[in-house]
């Protein structure tokens, strides 16, 4: 809170532009900062074994700084968002329309919220805070459960419809530059950390397409056969009605020759 009255007060007087470069130098921070940690923490445990005695106690500080860097990184988008703020927004061109913008924002950061709870229903503190990334004693298994089941990466899909909805309703293009920046950050911080480690860690046990993704995969194959096969049917068809005329041609033929002998 401290922090978020902070940086609005100094924007009034230094101009938007502090509030977007603290937003995106937190979200780099993250993704980047924290994401390189880790990532030299899955290769050789560098995080454990430079500066603590156990994985436990390197798990534990861990835990504190993570926490705070998607605290603040969290906060530092909101700030922007009430700070870009606008009424008159370029998105739409009514009262009525940009009321249900505001709407259809609060929603997306409901979707949010309840994202984040499922994902925390199902890892937990310790999945949450990576704990397999520092505790490597414990049983190497994967859990597809919960909202696990239609997708594998919710918090990195579904996980920013509310950095989308506080877009919506802040009105602001340069909101929606953040919201897709940081959208963008996390899925390479996905793609170069979480699925490497994940892959080492529990190799063939790791999903390459959600449940919903392999659900429309399978609805969108088994459609296309069907349309394959009507279409072989109709050739078949076509074929067989071709066929028949060419016989009764032939025929026809036949029979004029037959009457033209018997005039000769």
């Amino acid at each position: 809170i401290v922090y978020s009255l902070a940086i609005g007060l100094v924007s009034h007087y230094v101009g938007a532009w502090i509030v977007i470069a603290q937003c995106v130098a937190w979200r780099v921070t993250l993704n980047v900062g924290l994401g390189w940690i880790l990532k030299r923490e899955s290769e050789s445990q560098h995080w454990t074994t430079k500066l603590f005695r156990t994985p436990r106690e390197a798990f534990d500080n861990w835990k504190r700084l993570y926490n705070t860097v998607v605290t603040i990184t969290n906060i530092s988008y909101l700030v922007a968002a009430v700070r870009l703020f606008q009424w008159e927004s370029p998105f739409v061109t009514s009262q009525d329309a940009r009321i249900a913008t505001i709407v259809v924002g609060a929603l997306c950061v409901a979707l949010q919220v309840y994202v984040a709870l499922g994902v925390y229903e199902v890892i937990g503190d310790f999945g949450y805070f990576y704990g397999d990334f520092f505790i490597r004693d414990l049983p190497a298994q994967l859990s597809y459960t919960g909202i696990y089941r239609y997708l594998n990466n919710p918090d990195s899909s579904l996980g920013f419809a509310g950095y989308y909805g506080l877009a919506l309703c802040s009105g602001s293009y340069v909101c929606v530059m953040l919201a897709v920046f940081s959208h963008a950050m996390a899925k390479l911080f996905e793609v170069y950390v979480e699925r490497p480690h994940a892959v080492a860690r529990y190799g063939g046990a790791v999903r390459k397409a959600g449940g919903l993704r392999r659900t429309l995969r399978s609805k969108a194959d088994g459609f296309k056969e069907a349309l394959q096969r009507k279409q072989q049917e109709a050739k078949d068809e076509y074929e067989r009605g071709i066929e028949h005329l060419k016989q009764q041609i032939a025929k026809r033929k036949i029979d004029y020759e037959r009457v033209a002998e018997r005039f000769k």
